[in-house]
């Protein structure tokens, strides 16, 4: 029995239709599968983004909560100088209360001859009750501080430095 060349075109038909179904049979849940892990795997990545964000802003919430700031004013007496050498501000006083916190300056050196002046950058001491011999030391440039007092004559005053980060 001898196949005719349409049969034989029906039976090349049906091996590619069957070819073809049984690909769509492999790939289809595979690539389904694939798709799902891609989505699980973003959901957990987002959840520890979510997860992380949250933790960070409870960090910073309790970095507000247990750290006040404390006011430059409120200090009351203190000690300051410049130690020329060093570039360096220095505060020296006594925390003389139960408050605690943080206390941010600034040192300005101010030559009086010239009136030009050169500020440190921001300090920051975390303050315990009733400590004594609190010092901050207010880094200043080596270059501004001897350019501003060339005779080692300035004048060293502080202001609060509201900006800085503790």
């Amino acid at each position: 029995m001898r196949m005719g060349w349409i049969e034989k075109i029906e039976r090349g038909a049906r091996v590619l239709l069957w070819l073809a179904l049984a690909a769509a049979v492999v790939i289809v849940p595979v690539e389904y599968v694939s798709h799902k892990r891609d989505e699980t795997r973003a959901e957990e990545d987002l959840r520890d983004a979510v997860k992380k964000a949250e933790a960070k802003a409870d960090d910073l919430e309790k970095a507000k909560t247990t750290k006040p700031r404390i006011a430059l004013a409120s200090l009351g007496t203190f000690l300051s100088g410049i130690n020329y050498t060093k570039a360096q501000g220095n505060l020296f006083f006594t925390n003389v209360s139960m408050r605690s916190g943080v206390l941010c300056v600034i040192g300005v050196a101010q030559n009086p001859e010239s009136k030009e002046t050169a500020e440190s950058l921001a300090a920051c001491q975390e303050l315990t009750p009733y400590a004594s011999a609190v010092h901050v030391a207010a880094e200043f440039g080596a270059s501004d501080l001897t350019n501003t007092c060339p005779k080692s004559n300035c004048l060293l005053t502080f202001r609060e430095a509201p900006e800085a980060k503790p």
